[in-house]
């Protein structure tokens, strides 16, 4: 009976092992957007260790805006989407920013921003909204 027992018991704490080692292994990916005046916003992106090698900030702007500054500069503009992406290499854990200025008024309301980034532990792409 004790032999049964003990066996449970490892293979519970093996269980709970592995459930700790899983959420320590997952990176922490989070974003925020805000006004800075009424032609600029910053987003703000958040890692927690380990952080993914790299991420893509992907924003998607109003038809008829364009971006006059960011930084650090966007690292591809698709005009037919309108739409601007920053590819963040070499991500330490902690905080990035993105400063954009636009050419007229935009809101935030006005902006759809989106974070991809490839998950360490799963190998599987995450993409999470910038609010």
């Amino acid at each position: 009976m004790r032999l049964n027992t003990m066996k449970k018991v490892t293979i519970i704490l093996f269980i709970m092992a592995g459930f700790l080692w899983s959420s320590i292994a997952l990176a922490k990916v989070t974003g925020t957007i805000k006004q800075t005046d009424d032609k600029g916003v910053i987003i703000s992106v958040t890692v927690s260790k380990p952080a993914p090698a790299t991420a893509i900030v992907t924003v998607d702007i109003p038809k008829g805006t364009n971006i006059t500054d960011s930084k650090p500069k966007f690292s591809r503009m698709i005009a037919e989407k309108n739409q601007a992406q920053w590819l963040l290499k070499d991500i330490k854990p902690g905080n990035t920013d993105i400063a954009i200025h636009f050419d007229i008024k935009t809101g935030v309301k006005d902006l759809k921003a989106l974070i991809r980034y490839k998950d360490s532990a799963t190998g599987n792409m995450v993409e999470l909204p910038v609010k």
